[in-house]
């Protein structure tokens, strides 16, 4: 009696205090009937999709660059590199070919005139556009449950992308993706509580 008491009591105490999973999608597959769940974490420009589909684990990534119109290939890498110092390899599924764009930002600058009433001012203003061109990356990387078993437990310190020459670094301990790290972990944890 004592045990079965102190189990309800655990199990309940559990659930009280269990992460919150908000799944971007969870619903089954209209025609294969299996499970999806998935969710999105964005940050400037910078997309990261943990998902489960059936059986299967996947990261979707999307991303922008100046520095390339090169697709990424199958043989390329991503690499994710984590504060326990791990380093996983992982490669595209197929071909991510470059999204071309532009991206245009308005800064203004100006200055208050005064006139004799202190109703009647007039701002004088400068607006400059500067139009940047960039490229969208969406690669997407099967993997398998242990790699979401180790997002789940140890944070990510940088991600490097290297198939234009150079490698692009997408450094989590510096903004915009400082907070990035634990949230990407809870996301991992709540993939794999998926049945």
């Amino acid at each position: 009696m004592k045990t079965s008491t102190l189990c309800l009591l655990l199990l309940s105490f559990c659930s009280a205090f269990g992460q919150k999973c908000r799944y971007t999608i969870d619903k089954a597959d209209p025609f294969t009937g299996e499970k999806v769940n998935a969710i999105n974490y964005t940050v400037s420009n910078w997309t990261w999709i943990s998902s489960k589909k059936g059986p299967k684990y996947f990261i979707e990534m999307s991303f922008q660059s100046v520095q390339t119109d090169k697709s990424m290939t199958p043989n390329d890498s991503m690499q994710v590199k984590f504060a326990d110092g791990a380093i996983l390899h992982l490669r595209p599924n197929a071909e991510a070919k470059p999204i071309g764009g532009e991206i245009s930002t308005t800064t203004s600058s100006g200055r208050s005139t005064n006139y004799r009433s202190s109703y009647n001012n007039r701002v004088s203003a400068t607006a400059q556009t500067q139009t940047t061109n960039v490229t969208t990356f969406m690669p997407v990387f099967e993997v398998d449950r242990g790699v979401y078993e180790k997002l789940a437990g140890s944070e990510i310190s940088v991600v490097r992308f290297d198939f234009a020459g150079k490698p692009w670094d997408f450094d989590f301990s510096k903004r915009p993706l400082s907070k990035a790290g634990p949230q990407l972990m809870n996301n991992a944890r709540c993939i794999l509580m998926v049945q």
